[in-house]
């Protein structure tokens, strides 16, 4: 704030002396007289408040003042005490020479163009205009219906969108009348029209980009919330539910698919891909992914595999599929192929899946195991955690279990028992495989 101080010079009144003092004064030279001490004269800008100082009253020194560009923007930036974090209290800007630096207007400009809302991208949006705005139905604000806790936010947008601001929009769309505090690792991000709530209410800064951004750490996120609550704000707090190391693994499962190219940011040196040259990828825009919805598994092993089957057999059902099959001697989630024959007096599940041409003999038992197409699986034979390739054959009475593998066109004789063996193509067991190997 700019002060003209207009300074008055006060001149002390000397008051003539009479004889009568002259006379007792020179009476009593002898006697040593302490000094007086000059009264001091405050001067302080004039106050309408202040009226403390009755003894300097008549000595106040009036301050003018003129409302500067500087004091018009810290007004608009001014809360009351206990409503916004925001420090009020920050020293002034030195220059080398210790000076105090005053902010130009060139700089005053500059900061009110980068708090203007109107520049961000949500603020140019068409369908998030007031006269075009809907819900997530499609009514206007007119419509007798209207939800105004919900937003219609286009396809077309949407698709354009990174994963996580798509995750956001989705969000954003089901509840428009929140402040979405969004948990990005440590700390909580506002965007958008949060973000701009973020800066006029508890004094955030934008962050660069094109889009309105602001955020604060994990830690205060009770302060910030109650703070907007006491506004009149409603909150939505958003979690990340995966962990770093459930990332990880869910990375180990990607499919790369990756020009020659690639091949010109590889040194001659043992290098990761994935921290070495996907960062510097991304940071050329080089880099896309699209994410698999549902579940993903690498079914490589056997074990894997019959794992991978029995979770896709749980989603059919809480999908309520019609693919899965329903009828006498079924237990749980079993998947059969309408061109499979199955005998009487059999136990099929849980967890089975037959394929075509499959024929099962009467009294079978068969569960958390794939019989692929046109195997047979002869009378009262029982199946656990087994993979019967194409067109094998397991004989009557054959106990097969512990993840036990057939390969194609495969012939197990009668009754014999195998304990996790792993049969290559085109062979015939005689013998019982007590112990898990692999029969070539």
């Amino acid at each position: 704030m700019n002060l003209k101080i207009k300074t008055i010079c006060l001149k002390k009144r000397e008051r003539p002396t009479t004889p009568e003092e002259s006379n007792n004064n020179s009476e009593d030279d002898e006697i040593s007289v302490a000094p007086k001490r000059r009264k001091r004269i405050r001067i302080t800008p004039l106050n309408d408040s202040d009226d403390s100082d009755t003894e300097n009253k008549d000595n106040k020194i009036h301050v003018s003042t003129e409302v500067s560009f500087e004091k018009k923007l810290q007004s608009s930036f001014k809360y009351e005490p206990n409503q916004s974090p925001r420090n009020t209290n920050k020293p002034p800007q030195s220059s080398t020479n210790g000076s105090t630096k005053a902010l130009t207007k060139a700089d005053l400009e500059e900061s009110v163009h980068l708090a203007d809302d109107g520049n961000w991208i949500h603020c140019k949006l068409d369908w998030l205009k007031p006269e075009k705005i809907k819900d997530s139905k499609k009514r206007r604000p007119d419509h007798p219906e209207y939800d105004p806790t919900t937003l219609f936010v286009p396809s077309e947008f949407m698709n354009n969108q990174t994963p996580a601001h798509r995750q956001w929009w989705e969000m954003k769309s089901s509840h428009y009348d929140c402040v979405l505090f969004f948990k990005v690792g440590k700390f909580y991000e506002l965007y958008h029209m949060d973000a701009a709530v973020g800066v006029n209410e508890l004094g955030f800064s934008y962050m660069k980009g094109e889009f309105a951004h602001s955020g604060f750490p994990e830690s205060a996120y009770a302060r910030m919330a109650s703070t907007l609550v006491s506004k009149g704000y409603k909150v939505a707090r958003v979690e990340q539910t995966e962990t770093p190391d459930m990332m990880q693994e869910r990375c180990k499962t990607s499919l790369y698919i990756l020009n020659p190219t690639v091949l010109n940011r590889i040194e001659l040196r043992p290098m990761s891909i994935e921290k070495e040259v996907f960062p510097f990828m991304a940071k050329d825009k080089q880099l896309h992914a699209m994410e698999l919805q549902g579940f993903w598994m690498d079914v490589g092993q056997p074990k894997d595999f019959l794992t991978g089957m029995c979770l896709y057999l749980t989603s059919l059902r809480q999908k309520n599929s019609n693919k899965l099959y329903d009828g006498a001697g079924v237990v749980g989630n079993v998947l059969i192929d309408p061109t499979a024959i199955i005998g009487k007096g059999c136990r099929i599940g849980p967890n089975v899946t037959i394929g075509p041409d499959v024929v099962i003999e009467d009294g079978a038992c068969i569960k958390r195991s794939t019989i692929l197409r046109g195997a047979c699986v002869r009378q009262h034979a029982w199946l656990d955690g087994c993979i019967v390739g194409w067109r094998s054959v397991v004989g009557r009475w054959v106990r097969m279990e512990n993840c036990t593998v057939l390969g194609e066109d495969v012939i197990v004789k009668d009754e014999l028992y195998i304990n996790g063996g792993q049969v290559l193509p085109h062979k015939s067991i005689a013998l019982s495989v007590p112990e898990p190997q692999i029969i070539m």
